[in-house]
């Protein structure tokens, strides 16, 4: 397809500059999948805790085929790896890596047990969709090798290591794009500097050794990221009555009742374990939810019509650490004897647990690249066999959180009648 007559450019707070000067990435840009994506929250619910968090995934998308871009044209050893087939490969890879997302990005994907790699791969796979045409003008194999990189399948491992390993341009971008946009200072590390000690050996990325320690700076950024912002209770708070809504709009419609505005796109979700229909769920964003949840608040339905407006209007659910499910029990026993409608906003959620770098056999069960280190002698190690760092965090149990979400203010209204039952959730630290 060549080159563009003039290269484009876009302004980007992380990068100053994102260049385009294929024909076929400036194509993909322009799909339907792509512009869909400036619809997606880049990190689900925690805007609601971190406001200037709006950034979306399309702005990640243009990152991570900037970061890959850096690396297939600035890296000497992986420009003299990759031929002109297998940079495209690499870059198409990486600015369509994320068009199977749903809204609110992996909350959806949670909720509805969807995997947005899979959908990822559909929607690039589709012959009547709008990405496979432009992709098989390169070569009729072309649309199959993009989502072979993806799937982590492909032959050329270099390639898919660009994309997706324990230190790539997807990992690369979100980091420092995160953490600008939340406002805070976690996700910094040096991109610069990982990339000039960035070679090629034996097919595969590795890096010098001299530059472990901007390796390790990028590994407690990821620690970091996760707990202070990915984690964030109160954006699994939102993410949590989103999935109240949801079961209590399935449970209607079990139910035959009749809604004011039927939610037909929300059912197409509900109904993903049957077959989907690629063309439907595109027209499904964050704007399809909030227009279905401002609708729910008119709803004759009381519990549907209180979860859409705590959803629109940051009513959220409040939380405490419950690591042993001691104050769930408790308050379980509260709303059984004096307020049983409260139960289903009671939520022990799972436990949070995060390993920043995955070594030995947990990568390989994983299928997920070790980052090694090029050492003086010429041999190859991994980095957890040379960080004291990256050993400590990689040995040590993950922390591990565990949440209690409830209605802290509907308890509080029941028991200001009942000093005896105030002591008692007082005790639990739940009112």
């Amino acid at each position: 397809m060549g080159t563009l007559a003039e290269v484009k450019v876009f302004r980007d707070p992380i990068y100053t500059y994102i260049y385009v000067k294929d024909r076929l990435i400036w194509d993909l840009i322009n799909t339907r999948p792509m512009q869909r994506l400036r619809r997606i929250h880049q990190l689900g619910g925690t805007f609601q805790a971190f406001p200037s968090a709006e950034h979306t995934r399309f702005g990640h998308a243009l990152g991570v085929y900037e970061m890959a871009r850096l690396i297939v044209e600035t890296v000497p050893d992986v420009t003299k790896a990759l031929n002109e087939r297998e940079r495209l490969l690499v870059l198409s890879a990486a600015l369509l890596h994320d068009i199977g997302h749903g809204p609110f990005s992996h909350a959806m994907e949670t909720l509805f047990n969807m995997n947005h790699e899979q959908l990822t791969i559909d929607l690039i796979l589709d012959q009547s969709g709008e990405i496979y045409p432009l992709l098989q003008q390169i070569d009729i194999c072309f649309a199959e090798d993009v989502a072979a990189i993806i799937a982590k399948t492909y032959e050329r491992k270099l390639l898919v290591q660009i994309i997706s390993s324990q230190l790539d341009a997807d990992r690369m971008d979100y980091l420092r794009r995160d953490s600008y946009f939340a406002g805070v200072p976690y996700g910094n590390f040096d991109p610069i500097r990982i990339l000039r000690v960035m070679r090629v050996v034996d097919g595969k990325l590795v890096f010098k050794q001299s530059g472990m320690h901007a390796i390790e700076n990028y590994i407690m950024s990821r620690y970091h990221m996760y707990w202070q912002i990915y984690f964030h209770p109160i954006g699994r708070s939102y993410e949590l009555v989103l999935s109240l809504v949801v079961n209590r709009i399935q449970i209607l419609r079990n139910m035959g009742y009749s809604f004011k505005v039927e939610p037909t796109l929300l059912f197409t979700l509900c109904d993903y374990g049957q077959t989907i229909d690629l063309a439907t769920y595109l027209l499904i964003d964050e704007n399809t939810i909030y227009y279905y949840m401002n609708m729910f608040t008119t709803e004759k339905d009381e519990q549907l019509s209180e979860l859409a407006y705590r959803f629109l209007n940051r009513q959220l659910l409040q939380y405490t650490n419950d690591m042993d499910g001691t104050k769930a029990r408790q308050l379980k026993d509260f709303c059984q004897n004096y307020a049983k409608d409260l139960l289903p906003l009671c939520i022990l959620d799972e436990p949070l647990a995060q390993q920043p770098y995955h070594y030995y056999q947990s990568h390989h069960r994983l299928g997920i690249a070790p980052i090694e280190l090029l050492l003086e002698d010429g041999t190859l190690a991994e980095i957890a066999d040379v960080s004291p760092i990256v050993r400590a965090i990689s040995h040590e149990e993950s922390e591990r959180k565990r949440y209690l979400f409830y209605p802290k203010r509907r308890i509080q209204l029941l028991v200001e009648q009942n000093e005896q039952l105030a002591m008692t959730l007082r005790a639990h630290q739940l009112i």
